[in-house]
């Protein structure tokens, strides 16, 4: 039985929190949450909780043991205390500074722990969102608020991280190195550099700055759509996302994350389409639906 509840907060605790379409295992996955963010909790349904995403913006159904629940003042310490954020693609925390300890669980890139000032040798102290203690190499992590203010938007930057992706399994609402869809792949590549963009395609169409169709005017790091164009009937839908590298090239998430072309004749010619280009390097911040992390109060106190 389905029971509204009041207000409760709760913090996704995993690496990955699943969030489904339904309260079911075989439901659809319509997105991943990385550990760290926070949810509103609208109604339970036995061990599913159906819960209000802030950033990404998204609502779906979530299995209790991935979520921490919170009062209005447990989050409220939690989110002015101070954080790391995992830079490796894939971590693990160990109960003790030793790979030889307990494993308690895995990191992916973009997970978000608490911070302590202990350390031991080459491994730093972490506190999970449940308040346990863990261990994490101290190259996999860095602290949050000196990685949000170190962050370069150069294309370089953008087109190396994607290529760290290479060879990863396409997942339908996968946001990380477990498995990533076209749109996570862009959200990723572009949160690990301190910008936020909406989580869907058809969503990151419509932020950023347009660019002409015209691959002259294209630059590496823009972001390359496919699916219905706009007509005087049909409104413009992107059903895909890739990220453009230079040379008539993309990266992109698609059977898995791998580089086509869009130059006709090659041998790993892509055959859909573009019906939009959207910019971000230099439009972060324009009131475009791309933000600075900095100015996010889901991760910063402003």
């Amino acid at each position: 039985m389905k029971v509204i509840l009041e207000i409760v907060w709760a913090i996704v605790g995993l690496a990955t929190g699943f969030l489904r379409n339904a309260p079911d295992y075989e439901s659809g996955l319509d997105t991943q949450l990385l550990m760290g963010a926070v949810v509103q909790i609208d109604s339970t349904d036995r061990y599913w909780h159906h819960v209000t995403a802030f950033e990404p913006a998204y609502k779906g159904w979530i299995n209790d043991l991935q979520l921490v629940k919170m009062d209005d003042r447990q989050l409220a310490d939690y989110l002015v205390a101070p954080k790391y954020i995992c830079t490796a693609g894939i971590a693990n925390v160990y109960s003790k500074p030793s790979e030889s300890s307990q494993r308690i669980c895995d990191l992916v890139m973009g997970d978000i722990l608490r911070k302590t000032a202990n350390r031991s040798g080459k491994w730093v102290q972490v506190l999970l969102p449940s308040g346990q203690e863990g261990w994490v190499r101290a190259t996999e992590v860095q602290d949050m608020e000196k990685w949000a203010s170190s962050r370069t938007w150069t294309p370089e930057s953008i087109i190396s991280l994607a290529y760290k992706f290479l060879g990863s399994t396409y997942m339908w609402g996968g946001t990380s190195f477990k498995g990533v869809d076209c749109s996570g792949l862009t959200r990723n590549v572009y949160f690990m550099h301190g910008i936020l963009l909406p989580r869907d395609a058809n969503q990151q169409v419509r932020a950023g700055f347009e660019v002409s169709l015209d691959m002259e005017d294209w630059q590496p790091g823009d972001l390359v759509f496919f699916g219905t164009p706009q007509t005087e009937d049909t409104p413009l839908k992107a059903g895909h996302v890739a990220l453009y590298i230079g040379g008539g090239r993309i990266i992109h998430s698609s059977q898995l994350v791998r580089v086509s072309s869009l130059v006709e004749g090659e041998p790993d010619f892509y055959e859909r389409k573009p019906i939009a280009v959207r910019r971000v390097l230099g439009h972060v911040g324009e009131n475009n639906g791309i933000s600075d992390i900095r100015t996010n109060s889901w991760y910063f106190i402003q």
